[in-house]
């Protein structure tokens, strides 16, 4: 951003608030934030669930809801976040592109709150994690809405209603909606039930966003077969377990080493599930700093690179001075992995700041660290060659379907694939699903493998590094991969399937996989053995 504002006058562009230490604020909070200058459009506001203490607020034509602001909130349901978004608008906020929102689930806002916080700002991506929130409520927000994020409980009644003709497909409510995404939780029916239920809703709101009038007043469906209507899309709410349960459980985990890895990008989000004591250090080689955005046995150290808007387009691009410092400080932490979700796309690799870059990952290199990074999503288009990618110190990771099929962006310069498309991630509410793609979210699964990995050997053998270098892993990974490149493990196959048949052979039967459930196993001989095997046979090739 200091190439767009003179020294002292910067302006936000975003305001995230997600990674707050303290998920209570007061109003006088949102005060103390007076130094923030914001552009008058923001290319998106992040909540998490967040309370805020009711204080007397004085009135202020200034508000976006001021005639509403005079009113006592006697409504049961949440309020709080009604005062966070009129505080935007008093600072200077006219639009908001992307609004994500995660709402308390035991006390939720209310329809009338969500749509006083959201009135006016044109909001056009909608992202408010309300459970079975009425259609009506993103119509009277903000009808100009492009894509919107709906969660459900399961309940085929709200399934219809968002189906029905006053639904999300009703063109003169929405008339520029592209896309809807539904979350669906398990709820009380069958998976038949509610696959059927879930199907008919999408069939119903596409249909929907079809019709249009037939000149007597009457709506009919369009006949021209390529109309453009409403994309829906289903994501079901599911959480998979495996070996992971298993190593985890384990008595003698808690005299193993654990596994420290570095994370270096734009920071994590501190309170996502499964995070809590396991961040052992945090650094910041940016300017402005902010809030951290965020195997059992494990540690992370964070650290945040300084970004700057990229030449031409939109985007962003990381410093090289900053990742340099980034990877000298996670070689001084000690780690065992860097993982790094980022390309520095440019022409002149020679200059002080990529030398110095090169200088850290080499010496990462030598001090046996493991190394991730992202491959290009702009494929082989651009002059520009990706970094650190271009060197042969990483292993370079790109996205890909759950079948191992690489996703047609990704350049051909990869060592590995892993999913990068669709990812679900479950939120912090612990009820619904997100989704994510690109080749930073295959990056960060294959640290996450390689962590796995690692701590499985040292568990087997608590002195064991035969894993603990760049030509270790990259073997590793290539013995567990499929296909004529040998690019994409089949993690789920062998730390699944072939574990279950080690297990088996361990306790001298052979049963086979299929009737067994490692989340319910106990730690004991064969599986000690089981994975001794699993290492030797499938993943060390020994």
């Amino acid at each position: 951003m200091s190439r767009l504002y003179q020294s002292g006058k910067e302006r936000s562009i975003e305001f995230d608030l997600v990674g707050m230490p303290n998920p209570v604020s007061t109003r006088a909070y949102l005060d103390k934030l007076a130094h923030l200058k914001f552009e008058s459009i923001l290319k998106y506001v992040a909540l998490p669930a967040l309370s805020i203490e009711r204080q007397p607020l004085a009135k202020s034509a200034n508000s976006h809801m001021s005639q509403h602001n005079e009113q006592t909130l006697s409504r049961a349901g949440c309020s709080d976040l009604v005062a966070v978004f009129d505080w935007l608008w008093r600072n200077g906020v006219r639009e908001i592109i992307k609004v994500m929102v995660v709402d308390n689930q035991n006390h939720p806002h209310a329809d009338a709150a969500i749509v006083e916080a959201l009135y006016g700002f044109n909001v056009e991506v909608c992202d408010w994690k309300r459970v079975d929130l009425c259609s009506d409520v993103i119509f009277d927000a903000s009808p100009v809405v492009r894509e919107v994020s709906m969660y459900c409980s399961g309940s085929n009644a709200v399934l219809m209603g968002w189906a029905s003709a006053e639904g999300l497909g009703n063109r003169r409510k929405f008339p520029q909606l592209k896309k809807v995404k539904i979350y669906m939780m398990d709820g009380l029916e069958d998976e038949a039930v509610r696959n059927r239920n879930t199907e008919r809703c999408k069939a119903g709101i596409e249909r929907q966003s079809k019709m249009k009038h037939n000149g007597e007043g009457l709506m009919v469906e369009d006949p021209n077969p390529n109309a453009e209507g409403i994309r829906v899309e289903i994501v079901p709410d599911k959480a998979h377990k495996g070996i992971l349960s298993e190593i985890n459980d384990s008595p003698g985990s808690s005299n193993v080493q654990p596994v420290k890895i570095a994370i270096i990008d734009d920071g994590i989000d501190p309170t996502a599930d499964g995070l809590e004591g396991k961040i052992a250090g945090g650094a910041m080689f940016c300017p402005n700093p902010k809030y951290l955005e965020l195997v059992q046995s494990y540690f992370l150290y964070i650290a945040r690179l300084e970004e700057v808007p990229v030449s031409t387009g939109s985007g962003r691009n990381v410093t090289a001075r900053s990742a340099a410092k980034a990877v000298n400080w996670a070689i001084n932490s000690g780690v065992d992995i860097i993982s790094m979700s980022w390309t520095i796309r440019t022409t002149a690799p020679e200059t002080t700041d990529m030398k110095s870059l090169h200088d850290a990952i080499k010496s990462a290199e030598s001090a046996d660290i493991i190394m991730f990074c992202s491959a290009s999503d702009q494929g082989g288009h651009t002059p520009e060659k990706c970094y650190p990618g271009e060197w042969d110190d990483c292993l370079r990771i790109g996205a890909a379907t759950f079948d191992g099929d690489k996703l047609i962006w990704v350049g051909d310069k990869v060592d590995f694939c892993f999913p990068g498309r669709d990812v679900p991630f479950q939120s912090n509410d612990g009820h619904t699903v997100t989704t994510e793609s690109g080749s930073s979210v295959a990056t960060a699964a294959a640290s996450g493998l390689a962590a796995v990995l690692i701590y499985a050997d040292r568990l087997v053998d608590g002195k064991s590094r035969r894993l603990q270098s760049r030509h270790a892993m990259k073997t590793a990974l290539e013995k567990m991969s499929t296909g004529s490149d040998k690019r994409f493990p089949r993690a789920a196959e062998i730390l699944g399937t072939q574990f279950k048949n080690e297990w088996w052979a361990a306790k001298g039967t052979e049963r086979g996989s299929r009737g067994l459930n490692i989340e319910n196993l106990t730690w004991d001989r064969s599986s000690q053995k089981a994975l001794e095997e699993l290492l030797k046979r499938s993943i060390l090739g020994y």
